[in-house]
């Protein structure tokens, strides 16, 4: 019976012992299944059941990264404890527990740690065991996964006493279900992290997708999923921009300022080198890497990594990741950063390729825009002058646009778009301005090539009242284009802008599109009005000839003509036809401005061909002459300047009616404004001039043609009655002085007897 009891109690207690590692392995399991992405309440529960079911006081789970053990969890221990096994990672020597473990890959134990040869040696592992912990007899299970320790459990007794074969196997067990927890931990983790970049990856390329022309959007979201998935970190984007690096984005703080591309800094080394620049430990690196001190180190970040974004071949900037924590990264990390970096990319790529089509296409429009003015405005260059100097403005984000013409040795602006009225009316007062200002509009045009500022606040040959000119304006660069026709440059078109920068190739030869498409326009309309005037010219002469035709005897009509066709061709404000008669200048015909005017001409002939002013003196020279400004010409009378006054002109073209190379009169035109008279407007003006020799001479052979058939006549009749009266003489005295009063248009006649 004695027998049966014991076996009873012996039965009885093993499968108590059995229920019991059962129901500990069922719970473990529960925790596992209960807590996928944390093995930490997995271990405690572990180490609960491990040191509950083996007698033991004491429990440590250990993690081992090749090198060293760091404890992750722990059971029974004190707090001075806990905070020494749980913060420091330690390297077992080959004597102590740990260090055989290792050696062994599998469980040892030791009955009497202070028995022992590590104890005995002093390792420093065997002796804060027994100080901290108290403990007598430990038992190390390791922690194995595919063959590689991953870690360890230690369970210790404060009293001398083995642990049992099946206590070792139950705490196998459980590192197993350990090893378990932590793949399932890895595997969850991976999964989510795999999840979290394909999500971060997909709201990405949304962003990209819904950012078609700006990559500000795409480079905040890089940043924003990058400081989300590398947990405590600082992200930031990095750009090249007129040879510096701009912070274009980030996580952490504000944006930097700009650096230099050098290798005085991390980024500006991975971006010279265009590959991944790995920094496990930035104060190792501060010394290769110097303004790693004030971009990592000053801020508290420890390791960091970079990677250039690259597009054709080329580094255009950098993406970069600074961590808290010193160590490396691992290879997810690394290609994920690539990822960004790539995607970064992609949407500078898109916005510059959807910004070029957009350019493309407003440069088009507005090609096509200008090429509809210039065919809808075949006889004035202006409208085309004015949509080229809006486009430009607008195509070229400037402040200002504006059109000038060659005229002489100035510059005269003819076109100007602006932001501001305030801004057109500063730039008109400027003009015209000569061809040897150094404003930039006339550099062009002496040289026949494009020019630009970069910055007219830096630029070193700037003169000093250009620069104060520039601020007065609000504009930091601009650009200027020659308009050139067969080489030669007539005029010029220019943008400012209120942003020092380059000036792109595409934007040059946009403006220098608009230039041929203004020398087009102004080719267009000198064609268009030669031919017109050439019409006008012809028509005037035709009308001329057929006044001619239909007024033989008198030259009035065609005086009056010809004064009325040179008003009209020169569109002018007066014409005046004069007669040579003995030495003085007779007026012949005149085109009406007011009564006062007409009448200041009048009493100022007839004129001595002595005279100084200007018909005088063309008919004395036989040499055409004109008057730019009678107002300003220092030799110009004071009574030619008063009858000017009245007539209401200042500048004046006269030309010689030649016979024979002597003058015979005048035809002069007036203009209200001032300024000189083109080689065929003085060759038109001399055409008028033959005309009206030409309707001079043929009435004056009309007259002489005339009068000689009258002769004839009269000679005839008084023949007649001479053969009438042979006896009588006074008929013949009687024909005689009626055909002489008649052919002298006289008023009376008297014949006489002499005896």
């Amino acid at each position: 019976q004695a027998a049966i009891a014991i076996a009873n109690v012996r039965l009885f207690n093993e499968t108590k012992e059995a229920l019991e590692r059962q129901t500990a392995t069922s719970d473990i399991l529960g925790v596992i299944s209960s807590s996928p992405t944390d093995v930490t309440p997995v271990f405690d529960a572990i180490l609960h059941s491990a040191t509950r079911l083996c007698g033991a006081e004491r429990g440590i789970v250990f993690r081992f990264d090749g090198e060293r053990f760091q404890g992750v969890a722990a059971q029974g221990l004190s707090d001075e404890a806990r905070l020494e096994y749980l913060s420091n990672a330690v390297k077992p020597g080959p004597t102590s527990g740990l260090g055989r473990m290792l050696a062994a890959k599998g469980p040892v134990q030791v009955a009497d740690i202070t028995d022992d040869d590590a104890y005995r040696s002093d390792d420093p592992l065997r002796v804060r065991t027994v100080r901290l912990l108290g403990a007598r007899t430990a038992m190390w299970i390791p922690l194995l996964k595919a063959g590689t320790l991953i870690g360890a459990f230690s369970i210790y007794r404060q009293e001398v006493q083995p642990f049992t074969e099946q206590q070792v196997a139950l705490v196998q067990t459980f590192a197993a279900q350990a090893v378990i927890a932590i793949d399932n931990a890895q595997l969850f983790n991976e999964t989510r992290e795999a999840l979290e970049r394909q999500t971060a990856t997909a709201e990405i390329l949304r962003v990209i997708g819904g950012s078609m022309t700006d990559t500000q959007p795409v480079f905040d979201a890089i940043v924003k999923n990058g400081g989300s998935l590398f947990k405590g970190s600082r992200v930031a984007l990095w750009l090249i921009d007129n040879g510096e690096l701009h912070d274009r984005a980030s996580t952490g703080g504000e944006a930097r300022a700009p650096m230099p591309v050098d290798r005085s800094s991390a980024i500006g080394a991975c971006v010279l080198d265009g590959s991944v620049l790995h920094l496990p430990d930035l104060e190792k690196a501060a010394e290769q890497y110097p303004r790693i001190r004030n971009l990592g180190l000053k801020l508290g970040y420890r390791s960091g990594m970079y990677a250039p974004l690259m597009r054709a071949g080329r580094a255009i900037g950098g993406l970069g990741v600074l961590r808290v924590e010193s160590g490396a990264f691992d290879d997810k990390d690394i290609a994920l950063l690539g990822t960004f970096a790539d995607q970064a990319v992609i949407a500078i790529e898109n916005v510059r390729l959807f910004n070029e089509t957009r350019e493309a296409l407003e440069r088009q429009t507005a090609t096509a825009e200008i090429l509809r003015v210039i065919a809808s405005s075949p006889s004035d260059v202006q409208p085309v002058f004015d949509a080229i100097s809006g486009s430009a403005m607008r195509l070229m984000e400037g402040l200002t646009a504006s059109v000038t013409r060659v005229i002489g040795d100035a510059l005269h602006l003819v076109a100007i778009s602006a932001n501001n009225e305030d801004g057109v009316k500063d730039l008109r007062s400027t003009f015209p301005m000569p061809l040897s200002s150094p404003i930039l509009h006339s550099k062009v045009a002496r040289s026949g090539v494009p020019a630009f500022r970069i910055d007219m606040e830096t630029d070193p040959d700037i003169p000093s009242e250009i620069r104060e000119m520039a601020r007065a304006r609000g504009y930091r660069s601009v650009l200027a284009v020659p308009m050139l026709r067969e080489g030669i440059p007539i005029g010029t078109i220019g943008v400012t802008r209120r942003d020092p920068g380059l000036f792109t190739d595409h934007q040059i030869n946009l403006l220098k599109t608009f230039a041929d498409q203004a020398v087009i326009a102004i080719e267009n309309v000198r064609m268009f009005n030669e031919t017109k005037e050439s019409l006008e010219r012809q028509t005037a002469t035709a009308e001329i000839l057929k006044v001619i035709a239909g007024s033989p005897s008198d030259v009035q009509p065609v005086f009056d003509a010809i004064a009325e066709s040179a008003l009209r061709l020169f569109a002018g404000q007066s014409a005046v036809v004069t007669r040579v008669v003995g030495d003085m200048l007779h007026l012949a015909a005149l085109t009406s401005t007011t009564e006062e005017g007409n009448a200041a001409l009048r009493n100022f002939y007839p004129r001595p061909l002595s005279s100084s002013s200007l018909a005088p003196r063309v008919a004395s020279t036989g040499v055409p002459a004109f008057r730019t400004d009678i107002e300003t010409d220092s030799d110009v009378l004071p009574e030619v300047k008063e009858m000017a006054r009245a007539r209401g002109y200042r500048s004046m073209l006269a030309v010689p009616m030649l016979r024979e190379n002597v003058a015979i009169g005048t035809i002069g035109i007036t203009r209200p404004e001032a300024g000189g008279f083109s080689n065929h407007q003085v060759a038109l003006l001399k055409t008028f001039a033959d005309q009206a020799v030409i309707a001079i001479e043929n009435v004056r052979l009309f007259n002489e043609t005339k009068e000689a058939l009258e002769r004839q006549t009269a000679t005839a009749e008084i023949l007649s009655v001479i053969s009438r009266s042979p006896t009588d003489v006074q008929p013949v005295f009687d024909a005689i002085a009626k055909s002489a009063k008649r052919l002298c248009n006289a008023r009376e006649c008297a014949l006489f007897r002499f005896d």
